[in-house]
């Protein structure tokens, strides 16, 4: 049998939310952001549980069943082995005392066991069976019975789960989209006039040293960007120096028209 589930997509949804950096001063999208991270944590757990299900009935180790609660679907695996552990108890006790165990001593096997209740009551659909040589390939029939009427249930619920939880990604998208700080900016952007303190940017740092594409690039790194891919020049004046900032007022001053930041 195999459950749908996008293990991948949900452990993604887990890390997007949890390092996805918030905006300051937006608090309805941090509350949506830490909402949904719960969401999604929830939703992981619930899938590894799925995964473990699915690998443990494709090998044929277990028997897999689904109750409804409260609390929504629960999903139940039991391990063959533990059936044959609880028969060979049975059948030890029926051996030693020449009579099958009461309620007591069955309930307190199935509880160290970890077997559920209902679960009980199937493994001893017919407890003389059960107490006989052939007990645990009997047990094992009418749990495959009733496995084989949750199987529906079970593949319905991973369908469900792995809606549910694509729903949760484009959500979070959004809300890491809405909550980046600072926002993006656009490759390629455009600064025109440059200008620094009101004036036109000087075309040096300083007075006449460290002129042309270093100045250009620290003017970009200093609104957010690595460097600056292009940008145009002339003679003018006034113009103001970006580090020391001086002003050049004469003539053979030069000053940025136009600078591109990537």
């Amino acid at each position: 049998m195999r459950i749908t589930v996008r293990v991948v997509s949900a452990l993604a949804l887990a890390l997007l939310l949890s390092i996805a950096p918030r905006a300051p001063k937006a608090d309805v999208a941090s509350d949506k952001a830490a909402a949904r991270q719960a969401l999604a944590e929830q939703a992981v757990a619930t899938f590894e549980h799925l995964q473990e299900v699915a690998r443990m009935l494709e090998d044929a180790t277990a028997y897999a069943f689904i109750w409804e609660t409260g609390f929504g679907p629960v999903v139940t695996t039991l391990p063959r082995q533990k059936v044959d552990a609880f028969v060979n108890y049975l059948q030890v006790e029926m051996l030693l005392n020449g009579r099958a165990p009461d309620q007591a001593k069955i309930a307190r096997a199935a509880a160290v066991l970890g077997i559920d209740g209902v679960l009980v009551g199937a493994i001893l659909g017919d407890q003389q069976a059960v107490l006989s040589e052939q007990g645990s390939a009997g047990a094992h029939k009418r749990l495959e019975r009733m496995a084989a009427q949750h199987r529906p249930a079970l593949e319905a619920f991973g369908a469900a789960l792995d809606e549910e939880l694509q729903s949760l990604q484009a959500e979070a998208d959004q809300i890491a989209a809405a909550t980046t700080w600072p926002p993006p900016k656009a490759a390629g952007n455009v600064f025109s006039p440059v200008q620094v303190g009101g004036m036109t940017m000087d075309y040096c740092l300083s007075f006449a040293t460290t002129c042309g594409q270093p100045a250009a690039d620290e003017f970009c790194r200093r609104n957010g960007y690595t460097r600056a891919a292009s940008f145009d020049w002339s003679y003018t004046r006034p113009t103001r120096t970006l580090v020391s900032n001086e002003t050049c007022d004469q003539d053979g001053c030069g000053g940025y028209n136009r600078i591109t930041c990537e």
